[in-house]
């Protein structure tokens, strides 16, 4: 059986995604570990609005989103 958070995973890594910012835990818990599973680097914050400025910035620095 496929779970929907498996695809989500693939598509991701296939489009060429290496990082991504959020919050772990609770309902994201399951989600966060299929990405990590993928190989995408998953950069914890302890709040939502810090995650949305360190993706910003990263994605400013980086000249491309990943």
């Amino acid at each position: 059986m496929v779970r929907v958070i498996d695809l989500v995973a693939d598509i991701l890594k296939e489009t060429g995604i290496n990082h991504i910012f959020g919050l772990p835990g609770g309902y994201t818990q399951f989600l966060m570990d299929a990405i990590h599973q993928k190989g995408i680097n998953v950069i914890t914050a302890r709040h939502e609005g810090s995650a949305a400025v360190m993706a910003d910035l990263y994605g400013r620095l980086m000249v491309h989103l990943a």
